[in-house]
């Protein structure tokens, strides 16, 4: 070997031996956390008492329930309804409709709402029930023929649904 060639072989590995080394983490920080979306599905994240129960409402004392609701846009009014033994049926509309609505600029992810469930139990049941809370970012559909009834959503929003099983009694 020449000693052109010392020359050239210096010239290569010099620059590697003064480059600067940036060390890649074994592991991404967060990598499946992803960042949060103002389009995330609001959700009931938490409830006293808790889902799915079962519960007992007395009809002759009803009580409030608690609902803590999650969405990530802040500036969302979140939509809320209640069903029993949802089947579809026209002649079958929320228990309970209402809504809650959030500071746009000073508000928070989480929101509390309390529910009365005096509306819940007409009569007592020998059998279990099931009441559906949905909770969706934009008004409910007013036009019965869009399906689901009473549950469909305007605009494209996004929803869902968590549930408890009751009884109702009377003591």
């Amino acid at each position: 070997m020449g000693s052109g060639s010392a020359c050239w072989l210096t010239f290569m590995v010099a620059p590697v031996l003064t480059s600067c080394v940036i060390p890649i983490p074994a592991t991404p920080e967060d990598a499946d956390a992803g960042p949060v979306s103002l389009l995330d599905t609001p959700i009931v994240l938490d409830s006293t008492p808790s889902m799915p129960g079962p519960i007992t409402i007395n009809l002759a004392s009803p009580f409030l329930v608690s609902l803590v609701l999650r969405d990530h846009d802040i500036a969302d009014t979140l939509y809320i309804r209640v069903f029993r033994d949802y089947q579809g049926d026209k002649n079958q509309g929320p228990v309970t409709d209402t809504m809650v609505s959030n500071d746009p600029n000073n508000g928070t992810e989480d929101r509390q709402k309390f529910i009365d469930t005096n509306t819940w139990c007409a009569t007592p049941s020998d059998t279990q029930i099931s009441f559906d809370v949905i909770v969706a970012d934009q008004p409910f559909e007013t036009n019965l023929a869009i399906e689901p009834i009473y549950q469909a959503v305007k605009n494209n929003g996004r929803w869902s649904k968590r549930s408890w099983v009751a009884k109702c009694v009377r003591l």
